[in-house]
C-alpha cells in the first residue's frame, strides 16, 4: 500500500469513527431530551444526526480515489450529503441554542421552513459549477472552505453563549468544558477555512487531511463529554435549589400552621371549661386530641426540616449531660414518670460528633419507647446504654413495651409508615432518626418482639 492509498484509508477510518461518535452522542440526547423534558436537547441530538451526514457525504467523496474511480455522480453525491449535514448541524445547533436561552420552542413551522430553506441552499451550493471542470477552485471553496467559515462561526458563537449566558445553569466544570469544546472546535473549523482561501490564491499549503481529522474526532469527543457533564451539573444544581426551596416551604408552612393550632388548643380548653354538660366535655376532650395530635405531626416536619438544613460541626459531647437534657425535656409527660429509666453514668462517657443530630435520634428513641412502653406491667423501664471500642460507638434505646410485629421491622424506617391504624405517631420520626444517623455516618438498626419490648441501636465511627 503507498503512502497515498495508506492516507486515504486513514481519512474513511477517522470519517467512520466520527458518524459512530455522531449516533452515540444523538441517541444519548434523544434519550437525555425525554429524560429531563428539555426540548432543545432533542435539537441538539438532530445536530449530531446531520453531523453524521457530514462524515458520510465525506466517505462518498473519498471513495473515487479510494478505487480509482472517474465518477462525478459519486463525488457530488458525497458533496451534497456533505454539505447538507453540514449546514443542517449549524442551523439545528443553532436552533437548540435559541431555544435554551429563550426558554421556549420555535414554532414547527418556522423549524419546517429552516429546514427546507437550508435544503435550498446546500443543494444549491453543491451544484454551483458542479459539472464544469474549469471552476475546479470555486467547488472547492463552497463546498469545503464555506462550510467550515460558516460552521465555525456558528460553534464559536454557541461556545461564547456557554460561557456567558446564565441560562446555560451551573459554571460548573461541564458548562466550561463544553463552551471550550465548541469553541476550539469553531476555531479548528476557520484555520481549515484559511488554509482552503490560502490553496486557492496560490500559497499552496500542504495540509495533511487526517491530522484535521484526528483533531476534529478530538474535539467531538470532549464537546460530547463536556455536554453530558454540564446536563447533569446542572440537573444536580436544579435538584438541589428544588430541595432547598421544599424543605423551605416545609419549614414556613409548619411553623405558620402551629400558630392558630395553638389558637384552637387554647379555645377548646377554655370552652371545656365554660360548659358542665359531659357530652361536650367529651367532644372538646377529642377535639384537644386531635388537635394534639395535628400539632406532634406539625412538629415532626419542622424538626425534619431543621435536621436536613443543619451544617454537620463534630464536638466533644459528653453524653451523660446530653441525655440527662433530653430525659428534662420528656419527664412531664404523663407517662414518662411511670417508667423507670436505666442508665450507667461514666465519665468516660465521652462521645465526638454532632450534636444536633445525636439529639434528635436519641430524643425521638427516647420518645418512642415513651410512648408505646406498656403501663401494665411490674416494672416498666426505659435502658440506655453507650459504649465505645476505639473509634466505634454504639449506643442503644430499650424497652419491655409493645413490641414491634416482625412483618413491620424493615418498613417501620419509612417516611410516614405506621406500624399499626391505631398508633399515636405521625410516622415521621424513625424516618428522621434514619436520616440524623446517615449524616453522622452511622445506622440504627432494631430488635423486637411483639409483647417483650425492642432495643433501637446506633452505631458509628467517632469523628477524629
Amino acid at each position: 500500500m503507498d503512502s497515498e492509498e495508506g492516507l486515504i484509508v486513514r481519512l474513511i477510518s477517522v470519517y467512520v469513527v466520527q458518524m459512530a461518535l455522531a449516533l452515540i452522542f444523538a441517541s444519548g440526547f434523544f434519550y437525555f431530551s425525554r429524560l429531563y423534558a428539555r426540548p432543545f436537547l432533542s435539537r441538539w441530538a438532530v445536530s449530531w444526526v446531520a453531523f453524521f451526514f457530514v462524515g458520510l457525504g465525506m466517505v462518498y467523496s473519498t471513495l473515487p480515489a479510494a478505487f480509482k474511480w472517474d465518477s462525478t455522480w459519486v463525488s457530488l453525491l458525497g458533496s451534497a450529503t456533505y454539505m447538507i449535514g453540514g449546514f443542517m448541524q449549524s442551523v439545528f445547533l443553532l436552533i437548540g441554542t435559541y431555544e435554551l436561552i429563550k426558554e421556549t420552542q420555535l414554532r414547527k413551522r418556522t423549524v419546517s421552513l429552516l429546514i427546507i430553506i437550508t435544503l435550498i441552499v446546500a443543494t444549491g451550493l453543491t451544484l454551483l459549477y458542479a459539472f464544469d471542470p474549469s471552476h475546479f477552485n470555486e467547488r472547492y471553496f463552497i463546498r469545503i472552505g464555506l462550510r467550515c467559515l460558516i460552521t465555525g462561526i456558528v460553534f464559536i458563537y454557541c461556545g461564547s453563549m456557554a460561557f456567558l449566558n446564565l441560562h446555560f445553569g451551573t459554571s460548573g466544570f461541564g458548562k466550561k468544558l463544553l463552551g471550550i469544546a465548541f469553541f476550539m472546535y469553531g476555531l479548528e473549523l476557520l484555520v481549515y477555512f484559511l488554509v482552503v482561501w490560502a490553496n486557492i490564491v496560490g500559497y499552496n499549503f500542504s495540509v495533511v487531511l487526517s491530522f484535521f481529522g484526528v483533531l476534529d474526532l478530538f474535539f467531538i469527543t470532549i464537546m460530547g463529554l463536556g455536554m453530558v457533564m454540564w446536563l447533569l451539573e446542572d440537573e444536580r444544581m436544579k435538584l438541589k435549589k428544588m430541595n432547598a426551596d421544599l424543605d423551605s416551604f416545609f419549614y414556613s408552612t409548619s411553623h405558620d400552621l402551629r400558630a392558630p393550632i395553638s389558637s384552637i388548643l387554647g379555645l377548646t380548653h377554655l370552652a371545656s371549661m365554660e360548659t358542665k354538660d359531659k357530652t361536650m366535655i367529651q367532644y372538646f376532650s377529642m377535639i384537644e386530641a386531635r388537635i394534639k395530635k395535628l400539632d406532634e405531626v406539625i412538629g415532626d416536619i419542622l424538626n425534619y426540616s431543621k435536621s436536613s438544613k443543619l451544617e454537620i460541626k463534630k464536638e466533644e459531647i459528653d453524653f451523660n449531660q446530653l441525655l440527662e437534657e433530653i430525659r428534662s425535656d420528656v419527664k412531664f409527660s404523663e407517662t414518662a414518670t411511670k417508667i423507670r429509666p436505666v442508665y450507667e453514668a461514666s465519665e468516660k462517657n465521652i462521645v465526638k460528633t454532632d450534636a444536633s443530630q445525636l439529639r434528635i435520634i436519641l430524643s425521638n428513641l427516647i420518645s418512642n419507647a415513651i410512648k408505646y412502653h406498656d403501663l401494665s406491667r411490674d416494672d416498666p423501664y426505659i435502658k440506655v446504654t453507650f459504649s465505645k471500642q476505639g473509634p466505634e460507638v454504639s449506643i442503644s434505646v430499650s424497652d419491655n413495651g409493645k413490641g414491634i410485629e416482625t412483618e413491620h421491622l424493615d418498613k417501620i424506617f419509612n417516611m410516614f409508615y405506621r406500624a399499626s391504624t391505631d398508633s399515636e405517631g405521625s410516622g415521621l420520626g424513625l424516618f428522621i432518626v434514619k436520616e440524623a444517623a446517615a449524616k453522622i455516618n452511622g445506622e440504627v438498626t432494631v430488635q423486637s418482639e411483639p409483647g417483650n419490648g425492642s432495643t433501637f441501636t446506633l452505631t458509628f465511627r467517632e469523628s477524629g
